[in-house]
């Protein structure tokens, strides 16, 4: 008997989301359920008993916990887990370092096998190597999946097939990686946008503040990220109004202060471009919400 999954979040943004087959059931082969990519808002929180799908779930920024089969997990940059049915789980994101994570819900007769022949049955987690290279294929799945075209299962399933092999690539948790020079200096950027980009207003404040030019700046995010430093770091600060205007009894004009916008009008247009909705709208539908789990 198949089972409809539950809608996503409202306690995220920055989200990108396809769904392609929300009903589980016991098919042959492997099929692609859902799968996105979500920056979490303050009080996001999932717990279950159990899941309907095989999820993968790759944490690429921010902090968190998990307690996975009554075991409890610190998340982190470079970790990975999975679950699925029977396995409880809670996730919470830590408030003041938002998690950003990609996740692909799939199920089929050989999703159990798939995911033990890389060592990933439910209730896994580990470090992973190469943490850009899982981003970038999670990435691609996601805009694959979006896409219309009768040969969007077949892609989606094959970016799938070639996330649990890239899984199966990792280390142990006591002995991560050593990162090379330029991902050390990628995530010094990425440090700075997450803890000072309510100082920093353009690629060259950046770049000053990484100690390094702009343009090798730019060449560290073409190699190993999908976006650029500019917009990144606009994302970072529209993601902290966003977290005030849903969160907190603050005026639009002050929300834009505090994510480091000195125009407000201008604050309302990229905040309405990225968002689609104005920030009084905003505020005034998430001010009504109740913190609800990707998935029930």
């Amino acid at each position: 008997m198949s089972a409809i999954l539950p809608a996503f979040a409202s306690r995220v943004t920055d989200a990108s989301y396809a769904s392609l087959d929300m009903e589980p059931r016991p098919v042959a082969g492997l099929v692609v359920a859902c799968t996105g990519r979500e920056r979490c808002l303050p009080g996001y929180r999932v717990e279950r008993a159990g899941y309907a799908c095989h999820v993968i779930e790759l944490v690429v920024e921010g902090a968190g916990s998990l307690v996975l089969a009554g075991k409890r997990h610190r998340l982190q940059p470079g970790r990975l887990f999975s679950y699925g049915p029977g396995v409880a789980h809670v996730i919470e994101s830590d408030p003041h370092q938002p998690l950003v994570k990609y996740f692909v819900d799939f199920f089929g007769r050989e999703a159990p096998s798939a995911c033990a022949q890389v060592g990933l049955a439910p209730a896994s987690f580990v470090a992973v190597n190469e943490i850009e290279a899982l981003r970038h294929l999670f990435e691609e799945l996601v805009r694959e999946a979006q896409k219309p075209g009768d040969r969007r299962i077949e892609i989606v399933q094959t970016y799938l097939r070639l996330i649990l092999l890239k899984a199966g690539e990792r280390t142990s948790l006591s002995a991560p990686p050593a990162p090379s020079r330029a991902l050390d200096t990628l995530q010094r950027a990425l440090r700075l946008i997450e803890t000072h980009h309510s100082e920093l207003n353009s690629l060259s404040d950046l770049a000053a503040a990484a100690r390094v030019d702009s343009a090798h700046l730019c060449r560290l995010f073409a190699r190993f990220r999908s976006d650029t430093p500019q917009r990144c770091l606009m994302r970072r600060k529209l993601d902290t109004a966003a977290r005030l205007l849903a969160t907190e009894p603050v005026l639009v004009k002050e929300a834009a202060s505090a994510a480091g916008f000195e125009d407000a009008l201008h604050f309302s247009r990229v905040f309405r471009k990225t968002f689609g909705c104005s920030p009084s709208d905003f505020q005034e539908r998430h001010r009504a919400s109740i913190a609800q789990p990707r998935k029930a």
